[in-house]
């Protein structure tokens, strides 16, 4: 199926066509929610907030949440659920 076409899935998920998404989005970036574990030995939670600091200073929003002692992809022996 050509993603490209206005009733794409592709399409109908962004709920405008394809080639229209780069010019949407460069008037009005959508927000970031940002989450990261403290514990992740993979990517460094500093990373999470750099990446939310220069977001906030391109003008987007953006909320970082840190998730205390959760690893990478908060599995694993990391994983603590009923804890958040």
């Amino acid at each position: 199926m050509d993603s490209d076409v206005p009733d794409s899935l592709e399409s109908q998920l962004l709920g405008t066509s394809i080639p229209t998404w780069p010019d949407l989005m460069a008037q009005a970036p959508p927000p970031f929610l940002l989450t990261h574990g403290t514990a992740d030995g993979v990517v460094i939670p500093t990373s999470s907030k750099l990446v939310h600091h220069d977001l906030v200073e391109a003008g987007v929003t953006s909320t970082p949440i840190l998730f205390g002692g959760l690893g990478h992809g908060f599995g694993g022996e990391q994983q603590r659920w009923g804890e958040l």
